[in-house]
């Protein structure tokens, strides 16, 4: 005989994977993207937050955030990427280096998925950087990075999907080895490296930062080369991994 499921618990669930994907919510925004009445959510929160799951933004009272005993959870489940524990081991010391937040993502057919990142620990941060979100890859440095030095045929599929002037701007990424991006309002600048090259690309390592006036040549020069050196670490983290270089070999 099926037992009924728990509608408790799948709404608890909604509201951390909606968390998650957006970094940070208020009540009022998950009873509206996940269609609960507020009395509803706002108990679930309160069981969350009791929970350790997720706690109320000192400054910003209506914010709620997740902890990181949620990425505890998934500890088993990084160990077994190898990708993501590379990631994991390089990027513990990065925020020494870079006060904002530095995230390795790799591709899907939704888009760029964050696979691990310094979000919890930077200094400063961004509204974007965590643990599962998805981008559109046109929309992010890590996507045109990625799609700049992917393989052929991988390339050819993507850019069919491009906007215009995807063409001339993937020619120019592959000349500097980096990509430059803007959000649409002009306050966040992302700058982006890949993560190997054609057949062996993983995915892209991006910072994000905000900024009020045009990003000056030496601020990207600097996190250009942070960047650069913390990819390299990861792709040696990776070359001794002697499971992961064999799986590579086969493929």
């Amino acid at each position: 005989m099926p037992y009924k499921r728990i509608r408790s618990l799948e709404r608890g669930v909604a509201i951390l994977q909606y968390v998650n994907t957006m970094g940070e919510a208020t009540a009022g925004k998950i009873a509206q993207e996940i269609g609960l009445p507020r009395p509803t959510v706002y108990r679930i929160l309160d069981t969350l937050v009791e929970s350790g799951l997720l706690y109320r933004s000192p400054s910003a009272q209506k914010v709620y955030r997740l902890t990181e005993a949620v990425g505890k959870l998934s500890t088993s489940l990084g160990r077994a990427d190898p990708v993501a524990a590379a990631a994991r081991s390089v990027l513990s010391g990065a925020s020494l280096d870079l006060s904002w937040p530095v995230f390795l993502s790799t591709y899907s057919e939704e888009g760029m998925v964050i696979r691990e990142t310094t979000r919890g620990s930077s200094v400063f941060w961004t509204e974007l950087g965590w643990v599962g979100a998805i981008a559109p890859i046109w929309e992010v440095s890590p996507g045109w990075a990625f799609v700049a030095h992917a393989s052929p045929e991988l390339q050819i599929a993507l850019v069919e999907q491009g906007p215009p002037d995807v063409q001339s701007r993937l020619e120019t990424i592959r000349k500097q080895g980096y990509a430059l991006d803007y959000d649409p309002s002009g306050r966040v600048c992302g700058i982006a490296v890949p993560v190997g090259k054609g057949e062996t690309l993983i995915g892209a390592l991006a910072t994000l930062w905000e900024t009020s006036e045009a990003t000056e040549p030496s601020l990207v020069d600097g996190y250009l080369a942070s960047l650069i050196s913390l990819r390299d670490q990861i792709l040696e983290e990776l070359a001794s991994d002697a499971d992961y270089s064999s799986a590579l070999a086969d493929h």
